[in-house]
């Protein structure tokens, strides 16, 4: 509703033929944090803005979710982690997903590349 709003080109594609594989609440942090950044990257923005979600789930072994956004700023790294725009200091909402995706013997992996962010997470529990 948010993207739409926005005038923001969403297109989420959901893949999942199990239950998930990790605890929910953990599966709607990261989404949330992921979208969240996205829509903020997004809003405001002229040029054809748009997120793209992907979440698969491959049976009981492996998730991947990615989101896609237009971004015309590169984000700003230190010490390779991502600074917030938000506030002073690094960004929480990428964090907690590493985090998250390191308990579950994952990773997660930010990438900024003409004009689109790039967030990547691969779970393997």
């Amino acid at each position: 509703e948010k993207a739409a709003g926005n005038g923001i080109d969403m297109t989420v594609s959901v893949r999942m033929e199990e239950d998930p594989i990790i605890w929910e609440p953990e599966l709607c942090v990261m989404l949330g944090n992921l979208l969240e950044n996205a829509l903020e990257a997004c809003t405001g923005r002229k040029e054809d803005p748009f997120i793209r979600v992907n979440l698969v789930q491959h049976g009981v072994s492996m998730l991947t979710l990615t989101v896609d956004n237009t971004c015309p700023e590169p984000p700003v790294w230190e010490d390779g982690k991502l600074r917030s725009s938000k506030h002073e200091g690094f960004g929480l909402g990428t964090e907690l997903v590493r985090t998250i995706s390191e308990k579950y013997h994952g990773d997660a992996r930010f990438a900024w590349e003409d004009g689109v962010f790039y967030a990547s997470v691969i779970l393997n529990p």
